[in-house]
């Protein structure tokens, strides 16, 4: 059992690589081929963060879909923190930033 629990966002633009970010991080594995998450998807983690401490994080999972834009704040309350995510490779995806932010 865990001394805390964060939930953690990871928000961005579609196809930039959020769920292959997640899925790397808590189960420390890659795939080539891509899936788009529907609304929202999570996995969760035990991390140690001191000898005999640790804490839950479960790691939201938000679809960046435009279509997906109303559902997206339904999921932000109880939040403790977020990463704002996009893919050095399409310019484009870093001009949606301030939009992902204000959000």
């Amino acid at each position: 059992m865990a001394d805390y629990t964060f939930k953690v966002l990871i928000i961005g633009p579609a196809a930039v690589g959020k769920s292959s970010l997640i899925r790397r991080f808590v189960e420390d594995k890659f795939s080539l081929q891509y899936k788009f998450t529907i609304g929202v998807d999570f996995m969760s983690k035990i991390v140690e963060y001191e000898t005999g401490k640790s804490a839950k994080l479960t790691v939201w999972d938000i679809g960046g879909q435009e279509r997906f834009k109303i559902l997206r704040r339904n999921f932000y309350e109880g939040t403790n923190g977020a990463l704002v995510v996009f893919d050095l490779s399409r310019a484009q995806t870093f001009t949606k930033m301030k939009e992902w932010l204000s959000d």
